[in-house]
């Protein structure tokens, strides 16, 4: 079978990635995985099972279709297979998913929290706050079912007594986010309540958001699409928009 020139260069890419992540303290040994999109078609680069990051090779790296099926490689991919596939399978907009286990991560995970959107770099990579998603098995696809909604205008979230999902339109873009995310979680004290209270307008404006609930903030229009997050509605359409969070930060400085 002859091979792609692209599978070579995502391989070397996604192993690049899986050191960056070893870095910040993401993962650890064989924890957690990564995949990307190949090109234009339906296919993903996804890191194998059970081999340690430090020992990882190109060639260890497992193309698939993202119906699950393997196209190239000699080792088994991740068990969190359904989790990635699927996700590209819903989101033709994703180009990167990344699952991290950062100690900040899992803690949130374990205790169930919403991160509220306290920190502006949190804001431009995640899109605003960034919630727990139900509980499902490793490895199963209802996994995937459960981060759905909690990915929603959103490019990370936490799993529910596992980690952190991450994704980007990106290759390099889902390690960032899990990036910031782990950061701020850092942030919180673990006594601190997951509502600190409505986000102030600064952080309104460098996100991009509408906020509402019982206090309405003036301007939100009523119909805008919202979804209920620690007591406040947050509004914002598709994945980060950098224009939007440009402006803000502008507007900050």
């Amino acid at each position: 079978m002859t091979r792609d020139p692209k599978w070579a260069r995502v391989r070397e890419e996604i192993l690049l990635f899986c050191h960056r992540m070893q870095q910040e303290r993401l993962v650890w040994y064989t924890a957690g995985n990564i995949s990307a999109r190949v090109g234009e078609q339906d296919l993903v680069a996804v890191t194998p099972t059970s081999v340690p990051y430090d020992t990882m090779v190109p060639d260890d790296i497992v193309i698939m279709s993202v119906h699950g099926n393997i196209i190239d490689g000699f080792r088994k991919p991740t068990s969190e297979v359904p989790l990635h596939t699927l996700v590209y399978l819903r989101r033709p907009e994703v180009g990167g998913v990344v699952h991290t286990h950062s100690s900040a991560g899992m803690a949130m995970a374990a205790m169930g929290r919403t991160l509220p959107p306290i920190l502006t770099g949190l804001v431009s990579a995640a899109g605003g706050s960034v919630a727990t998603a139900p509980y499902a098995r490793t490895g199963t696809a209802e996994m995937a079912d459960f981060t759905a909604s909690a990915l929603v205008d959103r490019s990370a979230c936490f799993l529910r007594h596992h980690g952190v999902l991450a994704i980007g339109s990106e290759r390099g873009a889902g390690i960032q986010h899990g990036i910031c995310g782990r950061g701020s979680s850092g942030c919180l004290p673990p006594s601190c309540p997951t509502r600190v209270g409505a986000p102030s307008s600064h952080l309104r404006r460098s996100s991009g958001c509408v906020f509402g609930g019982r206090n309405r903030w003036p301007g939100s229009a009523p119909n805008v699409k919202r979804q209920v997050s620690q007591g406040w509605n947050v509004w914002m359409g598709g994945l980060p928009k950098p224009a939007l969070v440009r402006r803000g930060l502008r507007e900050m400085a």
